[in-house]
């Protein structure tokens, strides 16, 4: 089974570099920016139903997105010279993969959940 597993994520990887090759950046962009909006919506319903399992799936889906995203700025930014431009977009970008930190989401948002009711208090 491993094996199959691994020939699949083989496959996998060349059809994403594959595609990769033939879409343009600011495409790409447009695009998984529409995605990522649709599901912070979905995430937004997912709270205000109370719906757990949908909240976490399509949180994990926008971190996928972001990850993405990141992955091929800086595999663009790969092929400009070193300098102010590619520090001024790395450095945004790599903040994206760094996870959120408890103490930061306990002390700015307070949450009270309800079966059918999701409040945020500031």
């Amino acid at each position: 089974m491993d094996v199959f597993k691994d020939q699949w994520e083989k496959q996998v990887r060349i059809l994403t570099e594959a595609v990769d090759d033939i879409t343009s950046v600011d495409d790409f962009l447009s695009v998984s920016e529409n995605h990522i909006l649709e599901d912070v919506n979905k995430c937004v319903i997912a709270l205000q139903e109370g719906d757990v399992d949908t909240l976490d799936r399509t949180a994990g889906a926008i971190r996928g997105r972001a990850a993405r995203v990141v992955h091929i700025i800086n595999a663009e930014m790969e092929n400009y010279e070193p300098g102010v431009y590619t520090e001024r977009v790395w450095s945004p970008s790599s903040c994206c993969l760094k996870p959120v930190s408890r103490s930061l989401c306990s002390t700015t948002l307070h949450f009270t959940f309800t079966p059918k009711l999701f409040i945020i208090f500031p």
